[in-house]
């Protein structure tokens, strides 16, 4: 409902549309809530003049709207969404929560490299307010704000990097039960095509933090709640160094350094 729900209050109606693709995301919405409420369906032109199917569910209920304003879902949000609250979301719960706004108003898909007909890469992205996506990176620990310039206020929460999105999707689909299938699938393809990244070998490495890669090249890894990757090195001291100095000036407390 943060992405794709809408609240009326004069007319105290709690709606949610989607394209009739991901009607499935509605159905388990329905039937979570134990509702009898029947879907609308209708047509629209997009952007291109193009007209497409979109599905609704609406509730109308007078009591629903104060609940739904105490969770942070206010008329005419677009511009003012802020990422919930503790009390509103608890931290147990935040994953699922950004699961939902991703499968809402976020984009994953496939890129073709240039030149290389049977490569390709995952882009990842999010589009809310400074404050949403803020929050969003805080979280993560990783990711980049870039500005919306098609949208006065925007902005986009994008990765880049097969372990930084690896990271996100396996932490948004922890224990999930409830997703929207097609970008479910992107992130179920996104695993088969990286068995290389999922169960390449590493040699060990003297240093702590630091893993070799069999073209020769070395990793600096910390492993703080999740996997993070700070660069890919020449030099396997370079690799060594980069570790000491992110865990020294983030305070967190390896277990080892390699320098003092």
């Amino acid at each position: 409902l943060y992405a794709d729900g809408c609240v009326y209050e004069r007319t105290y109606r709690v709606m949610a549309e989607l394209a009739i693709r991901d009607i499935d995301i509605l159905e388990k919405m329905r039937t979570a809530m134990k509702s009898n409420h029947i879907f609308t369906y209708f047509h629209r032109k997009n952007k291109f003049g193009e007209s497409k199917k979109y599905v609704t569910l609406s509730i109308n209920d007078k009591d629903l709207i104060p609940k739904v304003k105490k969770l942070g879902l206010e008329p005419r949000k677009s511009a003012t969404l802020k990422f919930p609250t503790s009390e509103q979301v608890p931290d147990h719960l935040v994953h699922h929560f950004i699961r939902g706004y991703f499968d809402g108003d976020g984009c994953v898909y496939f890129k073709r490299i240039a030149d290389e007909s049977t490569k390709s890469y995952l882009n990842l992205s999010i589009i809310s307010t400074l404050d949403f996506c803020s929050k969003i990176k805080e979280i993560m620990k990783f990711g980049n704000l870039v500005i919306n310039n098609d949208s006065d206020g925007m902005y986009y929460y994008r990765l880049g990097g097969a372990i930084n999105i690896y990271n996100f999707l396996s932490y948004i689909y922890k224990n999930a039960t409830i997703f929207l299938k097609r970008k479910n699938d992107k992130y179920k393809q996104f695993l088969l095509q990286r068995k290389d990244f999922q169960r390449q070998s590493y040699c060990k490495s003297k240093f702590f933090g630091v893993q070799t890669r069999k073209d020769g090249k070395f990793l600096s890894v910390v492993n703080n709640h999740r996997k993070i990757l700070l660069g890919v090195f020449d030099k396997e001291l370079d690799a060594a160094l980069a570790y000491d100095k992110y865990c020294v000036e983030n305070e967190i407390k390896a277990d080892k350094l390699n320098f003092d």
